[in-house]
């Protein structure tokens, strides 16, 4: 019988039906005089809990600041840097010598016949502009795989501050040519 008035229930709900009745709140029972009471204030300057928690606030910021682990070795930030010298040497030196420059400057050395390639010299402003996209370029790959393969990442990086080492020397021996 108290099935059939269950389904009743179901089938025609009022509000009755889902009304709850109150929680009736348990108080706690008040200590015992046995029981040992602690004091606790609020303002108290601790250094310790001060130490604490700098050393928890440092340690939160270094994870946050560390989003690849490509930051532990100098690696990246020397291909950072040196593409940005590189950069900055193709075009600041080609805006302050290209007045004095030739119409044509030497590019590269023809080994069968002994002589410099001369080429137009805006051609320093395209190579800045190609080389800084290629740089920047690169650095965001190595951004994109230092999650699957940290050692790949460490070695194209050094590879890119190789290579701009490299660019570096052969575009002081370009400029020592052309004056």
């Amino acid at each position: 019988m108290n099935f059939e008035k269950d389904q009743e229930i179901l089938k025609n709900p009022t509000e009755y039906d889902f009304k709850k009745e109150p929680k009736s709140h348990k108080q706690l029972p008040k200590p015992s005089k046995d029981q040992l009471a602690f004091k606790l204030e609020k303002n108290i300057f601790n250094l310790n809990y001060f130490w604490g928690g700098l050393k928890y606030n440092i340690k939160k910021k270094n994870r946050e600041l560390e989003i690849s682990q490509v930051w532990k070795s100098v690696s990246l930030p020397l291909a950072i840097v040196s593409s940005l010298l590189l950069f900055i040497f193709i075009v600041l030196g080609g805006l302050l010598v290209f007045n004095d420059l030739p119409s044509t400057i030497p590019l590269v050395f023809n080994s069968t016949e002994e002589r410099w390639e001369q080429v137009d010299k805006s051609i320093i402003f395209v190579l800045g502009i190609f080389l800084g996209v290629l740089e920047f370029t690169s650095i965001q790959f190595i951004f994109k795989i230092v999650r699957q393969d940290k050692r790949l990442a460490y070695t194209f990086a050094w590879l890119i501050t190789y290579l701009n080492l490299m660019l570096w020397f052969a575009l002081s021996q370009i400029y020592t040519l052309i004056r």
